[in-house]
C-alpha cells in the first residue's frame, strides 16, 4: 500500500491516497483467534504482504486481494484504476527506514489482529497499517497516514497491547463508535451538527474540511440544492493509550447530491474527469467518498476534544446526468 497524495480536483474534493485493482473476490470473513501473535509473526506477516503488493504492483495492480480486503482493497483498487486512467503508473514505495509493531491481546468473538507503525526513507509522516487475520490468510484492512504526534499504545509487562470494543467508554470521554459517529456528523453537516462540534476539535478533516465543501457550495448556491449523507463503516480498530486514552481507526463513506434548484442551473464542471463521465452534468450529481480515519480520544476527565489525526480517503465515484 502506498499512501500517496494525487491532485485531483472533484469541485474542491481531493483525491488523497493509496493502491490497486484486481477483479478476485475480495475476503471479508474473518477467523476466530488463536494464541497470540509474536513480533518476530507479525514482521513476517508484514513482509509477506509487500512481498504480495510488488508483485500485485508489477502486474498493473492484478492480484491484489491476496494483499489486502475490504474497505482497504476498495481504496487501493481506485487509485490503480486512476493511475491507470491517467497513465500515471504508481511507484514502488521507498525503503522502510522503521516498523513498529504493536499487539494486542486477542479479543473473545474477533479475529487476531495488529498495528504496523511505517516511516519511510526520506519522509516525516508515518504510515499505519491494521493487519488482520482471514479466513484467506493476514491481509491489510486499514490504514492511516499521519504527521502528526501520535499517543503511544499502553503495554503491558508482556509487551502487548489493550484492545478495545467499539463500544467501550470506560476511562473515555467517549466511545469510537460515538466519535465516528460524531464525525459522519461534521462530515454531512459542514461541522455544523451539535453531536460534531461538542465532541470533535478543530482541524484538517473537521473545520477545515467543512470550509472547503461551504466553498464549493458557495459557488452554486441559488442553481443547484445540496444533500449530505455519513455513515460509519464497521468495524473499528481500537487499542488503548499510555496517556489513559484510545486510539482508534474507523471507516466512513459519504454521499453529496446535487439536485437542480432551478430550472436551468448552471452546469457543475470538474477540473478533471478521471472519475467522472463527462465533463459537466446539468440536472444531477453525487460524489462518493471513503476512507479510514485515526481519532485520538482523550481518557475521562480531559477537557480535550477527539482528535482526528490521521487519514486514508479517497473520491471513489461520480456519478449524474
Amino acid at each position: 500500500m502506498i499512501i500517496r497524495p494525487v491532485a485531483t480536483a472533484l469541485l474542491a474534493a481531493q483525491l488523497t491516497l493509496c493502491v490497486a485493482c484486481g477483479q478476485a473476490k475480495e475476503t471479508h470473513a474473518t477467523v476466530q483467534p488463536r494464541q497470540q501473535l509474536t513480533q518476530t509473526e507479525a514482521r513476517r506477516i508484514h513482509h509477506a504482504y509487500q512481498q504480495a503488493y510488488l508483485r500485485a504492483l508489477h502486474a498493473g495492480g492484478r492480484g491484489m486481494e491476496h494483499a489486502e480486503a475490504g474497505l482497504a482493497l476498495k481504496l487501493t483498487r481506485t487509485q490503480f484504476r486512476l493511475a491507470a486512467k491517467t497513465n500515471d503508473p504508481i511507484s514502488p514505495p521507498p525503503p522502510i527506514s522503521e516498523a513498529r509493531y504493536t499487539i494486542p491481546r486477542p479479543q473473545p468473538g474477533r479475529a487476531r489482529w495488529f498495528l504496523a507503525t511505517i516511516t519511510y526513507t526520506g519522509a516525516t509522516a508515518r504510515t499505519h497499517l491494521i493487519f488482520e487475520e482471514t479466513t484467506a490468510g493476514w491481509r491489510v484492512v486499514a490504514a492511516s497516514r499521519t504527521d502528526r504526534q501520535v499517543p503511544q499504545p499502553h503495554l503491558d509487562a508482556q509487551g502487548q497491547a489493550t484492545a478495545l470494543d467499539a463500544g467501550t467508554r470506560t476511562g473515555l470521554i467517549a466511545d469510537p463508535l460515538q466519535v465516528a459517529h460524531a464525525h459522519g456528523w461534521s462530515v454531512a453537516s459542514a461541522h455544523r451538527a451539535k453531536q460534531a462540534r461538542t465532541l470533535l476539535a478543530p482541524g484538517e478533516h473537521t473545520t477545515q474540511a467543512a470550509r472547503a465543501v461551504l466553498a464549493d457550495r458557495a459557488v452554486l448556491r441559488g442553481q443547484w440544492w445540496f444533500r449530505h449523507a455519513a455513515r460509519v463503516l464497521p468495524p473499528i480498530y481500537a487499542l488503548r493509550t499510555a496517556d489513559g486514552g484510545a486510539l482508534a481507526w474507523y471507516g466512513l463513506h459519504d454521499r453529496q447530491r446535487f439536485l437542480p434548484a432551478t430550472a436551468s442551473p448552471a452546469p457543475i464542471r470538474f477540473a478533471k474527469t478521471e472519475l467522472a463521465r463527462r465533463a459537466y452534468y446539468a440536472r444531477r450529481v453525487s460524489i462518493d467518498r471513503a476512507g479510514w480515519f485515526l481519532a485520538a480520544i482523550p481518557p475521562a476527565g480531559s477537557r480535550a476534544k477527539a482528535d482526528i489525526i490521521g487519514a486514508w480517503s479517497l473520491t471513489t465515484a461520480v456519478d449524474g446526468a
